[in-house]
């Protein structure tokens, strides 16, 4: 009989097992959640970046507009 048999024979090995197994899951979960808020706050930086330097445009059009005005 292979470990695996002798856990799934046994209710409680069993339980214990799959609560491992959903152990690992959650952790798994965890990881690829932080990584993916990670990916999505970095992608906001790029995006915030971005707008400041627009609104930094807008500014010395302005500035050139009402100087040429």
């Amino acid at each position: 009989m292979s470990a695996l048999d002798m856990i799934y024979n046994n209710p409680l090995l069993y339980t214990m097992y799959r609560i491992g197994i959903l152990k690992q899951r959650i952790e798994t979960l965890k990881t690829e959640s932080e990584l993916y808020v990670i990916s999505n706050a970095m992608e906001l930086s790029r995006y915030e970046e971005e707008l400041s330097a627009w609104k930094h445009m807008a500014d010395i059009l302005s500035d050139v507009k009402k100087a040429v005005a």
